[in-house]
């Protein structure tokens, strides 16, 4: 699975590439430089069960994020930049349902690497807004569950988590402030369009009446999936 992922990613950065290496060709400038700094994240969650509901709580984590990029203008105000990076999301879920004594506070944590595509738009001199999306690969996705016996926060397994989409893809907004000496300041907001995981939680069990007098149980399960929300903090240099 992970070889035809690569593959996939692979196909994707060739194509970027391709177009970059165009529009570099009749690029006034190219600068090329790194950056790094905080990486807000959270999972945006949907409960998708026909039969089962929960109260979800999101909340945010905080971790880094680390990069390299190029910069071609294309004139005087509009440049497109493309980006390597490697991120850290996390998200922490609390769900819960009374009736079927769902009580689930479980942690996410993902390491991705991403490759951001924008164009830039300079407003006046030095500040920039940015515009665009990313395409990515997740390297690693850890989990733990917060276990209310007291033995505190547990490691979760692959089939604990679920289904993990490797590729990922989303839009991002942004904006830039350039000093004179190369120094760069940023913001920006990503967001997720691909279902980074899909997980099946066991929801409590349900009597019924077979009719003839008799009982039988069957268990209840909320099927969820989450997207990736996270807010980038950074300072870069370009030479």
């Amino acid at each position: 699975i992970f070889a035809k992922n690569f593959l996939e990613m692979k196909r994707i950065f060739t194509s970027v590439m391709i177009v970059l290496a165009s529009s570099f060709t009749f690029a006034q400038t190219v600068k090329f430089g790194v950056k790094g700094g905080l990486n807000i994240s959270h999972l945006s969650w949907k409960v998708k069960s026909a039969n089962v509901s929960a109260d979800i709580t999101n909340n945010s984590r905080a971790s880094f994020y680390l990069g390299s990029f190029a910069e071609s203008a294309v004139s005087d105000r509009v440049s497109l930049q493309a980006e390597f990076q490697f991120s850290v999301n996390a998200g922490n879920l609390k769900a819960s349902n009374r009736i079927l004594d769902l009580d689930e506070d479980v942690l996410i944590r993902s390491f991705n690497f991403n490759i951001p595509i924008l164009a830039k738009l300079q407003i006046i001199e030095g500040f920039k807004l940015n515009a665009g999306g990313y395409f990515g690969m997740n390297l690693l996705t850890q989990g733990k569950n917060n276990i209310d016996s007291g033995e505190g926060w547990q490691n979760l397994t692959s089939d604990d988590i679920g289904k993990i989409n490797f590729l990922r893809a989303g839009l991002l907004v942004g904006v830039e402030y350039n000093f004179p000496n190369g120094l760069f300041v940023e913001g920006r907001y990503n967001h997720g369009l691909t279902n980074v995981f899909k997980i099946q939680v066991p929801a409590g069990t349900i009597l019924h009446h077979n009719g003839f007098g008799g009982y039988y149980y069957t268990t209840q399960y909320i099927d969820m999936t989450a997207k990736d929300r996270f807010i980038q903090l950074g300072i870069g240099y370009k030479f």
